[in-house]
């Protein structure tokens, strides 16, 4: 069976890393996601709203 070299451990310590921090981000958002579509909604009122005036 073959040994990994202390390079090799790296790289796959840092996609772990990777996978968690991204799993992390995930559930955030999931436990967030109220407020985050009230923001998205708010922010595409605003949009509206600036654009209207600027047709004025």
């Amino acid at each position: 069976m073959r040994t990994l070299s202390s390079v090799e451990l790296e790289h796959v310590g840092g996609g772990v890393r990777i996978v968690l921090a991204l799993g992390a981000a995930i559930a955030w958002a999931h436990a967030n996601r109220a407020s985050l579509l009230a923001i998205g909604q708010a922010a595409k009122e605003e949009d509206e709203r600036l654009s209207s005036e600027c047709e004025d």
